[in-house]
C-alpha cells in the first residue's frame, strides 16, 4: 500500500490454519519544498543569463544539479547562462529531491533610431528624442564628451556642438549615437509706433533689428503686408503681430497695437424714435462730459446744452457734435416723433345721499383714434365712453390709442357722507362739570340739530359743550337734504371731595391730614411712616420733605387720586384760601406774602374736581379770579404755585374760595 501521512502502521497476516502473524513500522512523510525561480535573461547575444532557486515555505535547500549542464553546486544561483530550457534537481534538508524547470529567453537588441544632425533656433525648444521607453533603459547624455546631468529619454539642447547618447539595457549591454547640433540665433526687434490720428488710417511703425541675426523679411499677417526693411505705413487702428524671419528661418513674433491718437469713440444715438406723448426721451452720446466738448442741436438750432445726455419732449431732428482737445469730431442725428396727446372732455355727476346714482361721460376732443378704454371693475356702456349707477370713489380709466399709447384718466366722485355720526362711547364722569360732544363733521355744508332726552335744544353747531346728564342726539343735514344721525349717553356725577392742600411744617412735628368729603381714603408714602393705610384721617411725624399719596372715594362713588406735598421750611408761607375780587382793593388778588423773592412763579388753577382751568407762567401775584377775560363763578377752587428754592422745584397748594358779594 502507498501511504501519504506520517505514523505507525501495523500489518497482520492470517494463514489457512488461522495462524496470525503481524509486524509494525513507523513511517515519516516530509513536506516537499515549494520551489521558486528568479531569472535574468541573457542580453546582447552574450551568455550572461542568471537563474536563482529558492523555497518559499521554509524548507532548507542543500545542493543543486543544473541540467543539461550536469553541474552540481551547493549554491542556489547559477550565472553565465545562454538562452534555453533548464532543469534543476534540488536536494533538501530531509534528503528529498525536487525538480523545477526554468526557461531563459534572450532580450531583443536595443533599437536606437535617431537622426545624427539637428538644426534649430534659440527661441524655440530643440529636442533630441531617443524614441525609447525610459522605464526599460538607462540613458547617459554627453556634450562634447562631458557627461550631462540628464537621464531621460529626451534632451533639450540650446548650444551648437556634438551630443552623444549612450543607452544601457544592462551593465554589459548598451548602444550609443552622436548627434551634430547647430543652433541659430533668433531675431530680436524694437518697434517705434506712430498711432493714427482722429480715427484715420495714417499710422505707421519702424522696426529695428537689435540682434546679431540677419533678418530677411518682416511681415504683418493680419494686414497681409511684408517688408525687407521693417517700415510699414498707412496702418489703421488695431492689434497686430509682427513676424521677423532670419535667413535660416528663425522667426520672432512680437505683438503691438495702434490706438487712435485723440480718438473719439463712435457716437450712435440709435434708431429713430416714435414715442407716446408725455413720456420723456433721453438721448445719450455714451461719452463722459469732462473728456469731450458736446453740442446739441434741435432742427439745426444750438440748444446750448453741453452734457452727454439730453432729455427731449418735442418731435423733430436732434443732432449732437462731440469734439476733443485736438479738434477731432464725431456727430450723429436722430429723428424723434411724439404722437399727439389724446384728450377728453369729462362730465361727472356726483352721487347723492349714499345712492349709486352718479355717472361719468367722456368725449374725445384731441389725439389719435382710441382702440380700447378700460374702466376696471366698472361695467361701462357699450361705446366705452360712459358709465352710470356709480357710487362715490376714485375711478381709474385707461384709454389706449391705435399707437399703443396709454392715457390715465382719474375721476373722483364725492359720495355724500351717509355714515352714522359717532359721538364716541357713552360718557360717565365724576367731578367734571361739562364735556364736549363733537359730530366729527365740518361746520360748512351741514346744518345741525341737537336734542337732550328727545327735546330739541338750541345748539346748532357741529360740536357743543354740555353740563347736564342725559341722552344727547344730533341730526346733520347737507345741502342736498341727506341726513346722518348720532347719539350718546352722558352721565355727570358731582364729586363731594375737596382736594387737600400741601403741608408746610418743621422737622419733628406731628402733622394730621384728611380728604374732606371722602367716605373711604387709602394712603401710601415712601418717605413717611403713616399711622394707617385705609382711614379717613391720618397722621405722621415729619423729618424730611416728601409726598403722601391718596385715593379718596365719596358717597357718589367718585374716586379721586392725588398727592399731598410735605415741605420742611424755616420760613413758612401763610397760604391764602379766599379772595374777594369785587374791586374794593381789599383781598382782590391771590398773593402769597414773601413768595416774590422766588420768582419766576407759575400759577395753576383747578376746579374742585381737579380739572385744570388755567396756567399762568411768570406769575406776578396779580390774579383776580378771571379766565379768558371772564370772571369765574363764585365757589371753591384749588391753586398750585410752583417756585424754586435752593435749585429745588417746590409747590404751594391750597383750596381757594372766590366770593364777590
Amino acid at each position: 500500500m502507498n501511504v501519504t501521512q506520517s505514523g505507525t502502521y501495523l500489518l497482520e497476516v492470517t494463514g489457512e490454519g488461522e495462524c496470525v502473524g503481524s509486524d509494525e513500522t513507523i513511517v515519516t512523510v516530509y513536506e516537499a519544498p515549494n520551489l521558486v525561480s528568479e531569472i535574468v535573461n541573457p542580453a546582447c547575444g552574450e551568455s550572461n543569463g542568471i537563474i536563482t532557486i529558492t523555497s518559499d515555505n521554509g524548507i532548507q535547500l542543500v545542493n543543486f544539479t543544473w541540467n543539461p549542464l550536469g553541474v552540481v553546486t551547493g549554491t542556489n544561483t547559477y550565472s553565465g547562462l545562454s538562452e534555453g530550457e533548464y532543469e534543476v534537481i534540488v536536494l533538501d534538508q530531509n534528503g528529498c529531491t525536487s525538480l523545477i524547470e526554468v526557461e531563459l529567453n534572450e532580450s531583443a537588441p536595443i533599437a536606437l533610431s535617431i537622426s545624427t544632425t539637428l538644426e534649430g533656433c534659440d527661441n524655440v525648444p530643440n529636442i533630441i528624442d531617443s524614441g525609447l521607453d525610459s522605464d526599460e533603459y538607462t540613458f547617459e547624455w554627453y556634450f562634447e564628451e562631458n557627461l550631462l546631468n540628464e537621464t531621460g529619454s529626451q534632451l533639450e539642447v540650446s548650444e551648437t556642438g556634438v551630443y552623444t547618447l549612450v543607452v544601457y539595457e544592462s551593465e554589459d549591454c548598451s548602444v550609443s549615437e552622436s548627434i551634430d547640433v547647430t543652433i541659430y540665433y533668433s531675431p530680436e526687434v524694437s518697434i517705434e509706433i506712430n498711432n493714427p490720428s482722429c480715427g484715420n488710417t495714417d499710422g505707421s511703425i519702424d522696426v529695428s533689428n537689435t540682434s546679431d541675426a540677419i533678418i530677411s523679411e518682416y511681415e504683418i499677417p493680419e494686414l497681409n503686408l511684408t517688408s525687407s526693411q521693417g517700415n510699414f505705413e498707412n496702418l489703421p487702428v488695431g492689434s497686430y503681430t509682427l513676424l521677423a524671419t532670419t535667413e535660416f528661418g528663425c522667426i520672432q513674433e512680437t505683438m503691438f497695437s495702434l490706438e487712435n491718437e485723440s480718438e473719439i469713440p463712435m457716437i450712435n444715438l440709435g434708431p429713430n424714435i416714435m414715442q407716446c406723448f408725455g413720456t420723456d426721451v433721453i438721448l445719450g452720446t455714451g461719452v463722459q462730459d469732462n473728456t469731450y466738448t458736446t453740442q446739441w442741436f434741435y432742427e439745426g438750432v444750438d440748444l446750448n446744452v453741453s452734457t452727454s445726455n439730453l432729455t427731449v419732449g418735442l418731435s423733430g431732428t436732434y443732432t449732437v457734435l462731440v469734439t476733443n482737445d485736438d479738434l477731432c469730431e464725431r456727430t450723429d442725428s436722430i429723428e424723434v416723433v411724439f404722437f399727439e396727446e389724446v384728450m377728453f372732455d369729462v362730465e361727472a355727476v356726483q352721487p347723492s345721499c349714499g345712492d349709486n346714482n352718479g355717472s361719468i361721460s367722456l368725449s374725445q376732443i384731441q389725439g389719435n383714434a382710441i382702440e380700447n378704454i378700460s374702466w376696471g371693475d366698472v361695467n361701462a356702456n357699450p361705446n366705452g365712453l360712459s358709465a352710470e349707477n356709480l357710487g362715490g370713489g376714485i375711478y381709474q380709466i385707461v384709454a389706449t390709442d391705435v399707437n399703443g399709447c396709454f392715457y390715465d384718466i382719474n375721476i373722483t366722485l364725492d359720495e355724500e357722507n351717509t355714515q352714522p355720526i359717532s359721538l364716541g362711547e357713552d360718557i360717565e364722569e365724576c367731578g367734571i362739570e361739562e364735556v364736549n360732544l363733537d359730530s366729527g363733521l365740518p361746520s360748512n355744508g351741514f346744518s345741525f340739530q341737537w336734542s337732550l332726552d328727545d327735546q330739541v335744544i338750541s345748539e346748532t353747531q357741529n360740536a357743543i359743550t354740555v353740563n347736564t346728564s342725559g341722552l344727547y342726539a344730533v341730526t346733520a343735514t347737507n345741502e342736498a337734504g341727506c341726513q346722518v344721525f348720532g347719539n350718546i349717553e352722558v352721565t355727570l356725577v358731582e364729586s363731594n371731595i375737596l382736594l387737600p392742600a400741601d403741608i408746610f411744617t418743621t422737622e419733628g412735628e406731628l402733622i394730621m391730614f384728611e380728604v374732606e368729603g371722602s367716605i373711604m381714603t387709602q394712603w401710601s408714602s415712601s418717605q413717611f411712616d403713616l399711622e394707617c393705610t385705609e382711614c379717613l384721617s391720618n397722621e405722621t411725624i415729619v423729618n424730611t420733605d416728601g409726598e403722601i399719596e391718596y385715593i379718596a372715594t365719596d358717597n357718589n362713588g367718585c374716586v379721586i387720586e392725588g398727592i399731598i406735598n410735605v415741605f420742611l421750611n424755616d420760613s413758612e408761607f401763610e397760604l391764602i384760601n379766599m379772595i374777594t375780587p369785587n374791586g374794593d382793593n381789599s383781598n382782590d388778588v391771590l398773593e402769597i406774602e414773601g413768595l416774590e423773592q422766588y420768582e419766576p412763579l407759575t400759577l395753576f388753577i383747578y376746579n374742585r374736581w381737579g380739572v385744570e382751568l388755567l396756567e399762568i407762567q411768570d406769575y406776578k401775584q396779580d390774579w383776580q379770579g378771571m379766565i379768558n377775560g371772564e370772571p369765574l363763578p363764585d365757589g371753591v377752587y384749588y391753586y398750585v404755585i410752583e417756585y424754586t428754592l435752593n435749585d429745588q422745584v417746590l409747590h404751594l397748594k391750597s383750596d381757594l374760595l372766590i366770593v364777590r358779594n
